[in-house]
């Protein structure tokens, strides 16, 4: 169990340390638009800081998988609170993101909460589930994408505040959860070389690869256009809700027999929920942005160079 616990800190903290570095990143970088995905993309791949953020996250996706592999979800997602706060934290002294004070309390409650759930950890009810629904992993698949698609086609994408991206990318996240989670089980089952077959022949594999690129993308593009802090603490509450509520279904994972210690993972996990909400909706009530700092070399349609200015600075109202 402790190896399972360190694996799912270490993950949230690559996780949080390279949204960081993508943040810093894109910032310098022109304006992302659905209508220019390319060149969005082409930007992306040219930055060394934004490769090296990246590649950082990349690194906790399959410590994350053997975190899943040795605990319960509900566990593995609340130790990732640690990430949320060491990116607000962060965020707060690199980018000048200050708290406000419903996300001071949003942090106070989650850490808390967090607690909770380290107290709720025993011998029983920890274990990682290792039978799982098709069906259901389908359903959830397609109705994730059908939300996501609606709201990319709608005037919500046109949101600054971050709540809709960090929504957004959390659900995309959240199914990407669901198909490391599916690969953890094989991992289990047959050991990291023996389970490489069996991984291309499930639909994890492609679930958890698909689901988290295009979360990424998405991910980008909310974080460069407002605070860091308010995009990567929905993403990872909406993430977390999603792979807990429905990864207990489809792997068919148990709360702990004992009362006492069900109701503290519940209310541990509540809180968790309730405290990085608090952090995402205070982040978007009690911060604006300017036009920023950061210029770039880009090239013109025309095929001559110009400098752009972009990103935001947060400003107090």
């Amino acid at each position: 169990m402790a190896v399972g616990i360190g694996m799912a800190l270490v993950a949230s903290l690559c996780f949080a340390s390279g949204n960081l570095i993508e943040k810093w990143a894109v910032d310098r970088m022109p304006p992302f638009s659905l209508g220019g995905m390319q060149h969005a993309v082409q930007a992306m791949i040219r930055s060394p800081w934004w490769l090296l953020g990246a590649l950082i996250s990349v690194i906790g996706l399959p410590i994350q998988m053997v975190a899943y592999s040795r605990l319960a979800i509900s566990v593995v997602q609340s130790i990732s609170v640690a990430g949320v706060v060491l990116l607000i934290g962060a965020a707060s002294i690199v980018f000048g993101e200050r708290l406000g004070r419903r996300e001071v309390a949003g942090l106070t409650v989650a850490i808390t909460a967090l607690v909770l759930v380290s107290l709720s950890l025993t011998s029983g009810g920890n274990a990682s589930g290792r039978q799982d629904s098709g069906a259901a992993v389908v359903f959830s698949a397609v109705g994730t994408i059908v939300v996501v698609v609606v709201a990319l086609l709608s005037p919500t994408r046109k949101d600054s505040t971050g709540f809709v991206f960090g929504t957004l990318a959390g659900l995309l996240y959240g199914l990407s959860g669901l198909g490391a989670k599916g690969l953890s089980n094989l991992i289990s089952q047959y050991g990291w070389f023996g389970s490489i077959s069996h991984a291309f022949e499930s639909p994890y594999l492609y679930l958890f690869l698909v689901s988290w690129a295009v979360g990424l993308g998405i991910f980008q593009a909310g974080i460069q256009r407002s605070r860091v802090g308010v995009v990567g603490s929905l993403s990872t509450i909406v993430a977390s809700a999603f792979v807990v509520g429905i990864g207990m279904v489809v792997f068919e994972e148990h709360l702990p027999s004992n009362v006492a210690l069900r109701v503290l993972r519940i209310v541990g996990f509540a809180g968790i929920l309730i405290g990085s909400g608090l952090v995402g909706w205070g982040g978007t009530e009690a911060i604006t942005t300017t036009p920023v700092v950061a210029a770039v070399d880009v090239e013109s349609s025309s095929g001559t160079g110009g400098r752009v200015q972009t990103g935001t600075t947060p400003t107090n109202d």
